[in-house]
């Protein structure tokens, strides 16, 4: 009989996962990605709500690199810094998006 031990399994994200551990890491994951849709939502009402909060565009922005949505990210940097050009923090977080890229 094989050592359950041995049998694992890789899932999308890359990470190896024991078998006896795969529905709780799934569950951790799907609360993970909820939640995650959850922001981006807020963000996108807080965004539309008003549109010229260049500090909520900094916010989403760093909500979307967090996420891995580097694209999303630097268009919501590009934003506040054209509601307020020379923004500092939008500045350097740009900075260093293109530095991690």
């Amino acid at each position: 009989e094989k050592d359950s031990f041995w049998e694992l399994l890789t899932s999308p994200d890359g990470p190896w996962v024991h078998v006896d551990e795969i529905e709780a890491y799934q569950e951790r994951m799907d609360a993970i990605r909820q939640q995650e849709e959850e922001q981006h939502r807020m963000f996108v009402n807080m965004m539309s709500v008003d549109p010229a909060n260049a500090a909520a565009a900094i916010e989403y922005a760093s909500f979307a690199r967090q996420s891995k949505d580097t694209t999303l990210a630097m268009e919501m940097y590009q934003r506040a810094l054209r509601l307020q050009p020379g923004n500092a923090d939008a500045l350097a977080q740009m900075g260093d998006l293109m530095v991690d890229r």
